[in-house]
């Protein structure tokens, strides 16, 4: 298995190729790439580098950009080290880049592996949930002693998945960010409430059953 790269991609890679990038040059260019990855990319360090290899500084960025998703697309398909440099073989006649960058992927490898299968969907993830019961006491549609209706204000506190395109192009490269948290309020009454607890109570059961227990060793068997 191998990584596939646009055509965009495949060009960046081979110019990468031709570039003075040995012995301390592809050691820091790998540290750039690794910072990127991780989202804490030093625009001056990112400058002086260029500045040293007479590189501008969008060729720069497309090259750290690459690489870091060849790192990350690597890490989900879970390559194996002779298929990650197969894949960058395109950067064959760079040896010491191509030996840096399969070291920055054995190392990135585990935990970017571990924020994927954290964030595998798009569904939100639950932080927290704050309530309060209000009820009417009296309305000229409901005078004072007649039946009272009351009703539950929820506000739900989520986030999304941490892992996330860093530009608008197609093939973006994913880093890790800091996850974006959102609020939800919604108004339940205690009938839908009560069906909403006795569904969450069957799916909560359903997880410690057997075949719930089943379906979670299958899904951690493919994490391997």
């Amino acid at each position: 298995m191998r990584i596939h790269f646009n055509t965009e991609q495949a060009e960046i890679l081979a110019a990468l190729g031709e570039g003075n990038f040995q012995g301390d040059y592809a050691q820091n260019f790998c540290h750039l790439v690794s910072n990127s990855i991780q989202g804490t990319s030093n625009r001056d360090e990112s400058k002086t580098f260029a500045s040293s290899l007479g590189l501008d500084m969008s060729s720069l960025k497309s090259y750290i950009d690459t690489c870091a998703h060849a790192v990350a697309e690597a890490s989900r398909l879970n390559l194996s080290d002779s298929d990650f440099i197969l894949s960058l073989e395109m950067l064959r006649s760079s040896r010491d880049l191509l030996s840096q960058l399969k070291d920055l992927y054995v190392e990135q490898k585990d935990s970017i592996r571990d924020v994927l299968s954290q964030n595998d969907t798009s569904v939100p993830r639950y932080i927290d949930l704050k309530w309060r019961m209000e009820a009417p006491i009296a309305s000229k549609y409901h005078p004072l002693g007649t039946d009272i209706a009351p009703h539950f204000l929820f506000k739900l506190e989520t986030s999304t998945p941490s892992l996330s395109n860093t530009s608008q192009e197609t093939d973006s490269t994913l880093r890790i960010i800091p996850a974006e948290k959102h609020n939800s309020c919604f108004v339940c009454d205690i009938p839908n409430l009560q069906h909403i607890t006795t569904e969450l109570e069957k799916a909560m059961k359903e997880l410690n059953g057997v075949h719930g227990r089943r379906m979670q060793r299958i899904f951690a068997s493919t994490d391997h």
